[in-house]
């Protein structure tokens, strides 16, 4: 009886151990094949991105082949299906967001000021504000000129001496395209456009008697949370327009690879970094778009940041027009 007794417990803690490592094992192999699946993935979106670079060029529009440069966020173009027309591709992590608002100040004073207010435009972490002007009106002498003036700050000019703008053109002139992100950091811009006193109000394009128009538009790119682990891909046709137009609502957005942690620990890792031909990096990528010769790419992959094996580390490098590949880690 004793002896049956033992070899009963000895049985029921062997059954119970397998009983706990079964599930153990089926867990470890399963993290392993989703791994592996994720890692293949991420190198076939990284490829398939590298190749459509070393094939970047200009725009339909004219665009140089870099139209944004970020850390977690890169537009460029492309032929990518060789169908003879250049596509806007924007490769990005996580659910970026770039909206446009568009608001005009119409002024019927000699000399006269207005306002416009853009607020409660950020839904996520703010990547980039820009504003783009352009003015209309009385405009044709040296000393008839609106002034910019941004949350109280002076901040650019329009149609000075050296702008050689026109009385009543009937379209926008002296167009400008201003970085606006410091004064878009807390969601709310106030815009004064203020004219010299000489600007008088006889011009009749879209409304009689004005003395100007102002055409404002603010570009914000944003990252919305939630989709902070896809790697993503958006690609927009060229329009068949006279002069080709990319328009963003017709962006068409595909997740290229999942489980991607960059962005999860602290502090951030980056996925795109760039170079110039010397081989230092171009911190200020938006002011020096022309200088970047070679382009690195990182993604860590892991499938669960918490669970052993480590992070998988993809990288590559591209040299613009030509490729180059680096070992993967």
């Amino acid at each position: 009886m004793v002896e049956m007794m033992i070899a009963i417990f000895i049985f029921s803690v062997i059954t119970t151990a397998l009983f706990s490592i079964i599930p153990a094992l089926y867990k470890i192999d399963r993290y392993a094949l989703q791994q592996t699946s994720a890692v293949d993935e991420a190198r076939r979106g990284m490829k398939t991105m590298l190749r459509e670079l070393r094939e970047a060029g200009s725009g339909e529009n004219g665009a140089y082949m870099i139209e944004l440069a970020m850390p977690n966020e890169l537009i460029f173009y492309s032929d990518i299906d060789q169908d003879n027309k250049i596509e806007r591709i924007r490769y990005f992590l996580g659910e970026i967001s770039t909206n446009e608002i568009e608001q005009d100040i119409v002024n019927y004073d000699d000399g006269g000021n207005g306002v416009v207010v853009f607020s409660d435009f950020l839904q996520g972490d703010l990547n980039g504000a820009q504003l783009q002007i352009g003015v209309e009106g009385d405009l044709g002498s040296s000393n008839e000129n609106i002034g910019l003036v941004i949350d109280g700050n002076s901040v650019n000019s329009f149609c000075t001496q050296s702008s050689s703008c026109s009385d009543c053109t009937g379209y926008f002139q002296d167009i400008k395209t201003i970085d606006v992100t410091e004064y878009a950091q807390d969601d709310y811009m106030e815009i004064w456009l203020n004219s010299s006193s000489r600007v008088n109000d006889f011009c009749d394009w879209q409304h009689t008697n004005h003395s100007f128009i102002g055409n404002l538009t603010l570009s914000i790119d944003q990252e919305v949370t939630g989709f902070d682990q896809e790697f993503q891909k958006g690609v927009i046709e060229p329009s068949d327009d006279i002069i080709p137009e990319y328009i963003l609502d017709n962006e068409a957005i595909s997740a290229i690879s999942h489980y991607i942690q960059n962005r999860v620990d602290s502090p951030t890792k980056s996925v795109f970094y760039y170079y110039d031909r010397n081989g230092d990096e171009v911190l200020n990528t938006q002011d020096n778009l022309e200088q970047i010769s070679l382009i690195k790419l990182k993604l860590i992959v892991n499938v669960d940041s918490g669970t052993k094996p480590n992070d998988y580390y993809l990288e590559s490098k591209v040299k613009l027009r030509s490729l180059s590949l680096d070992d993967e880690e």
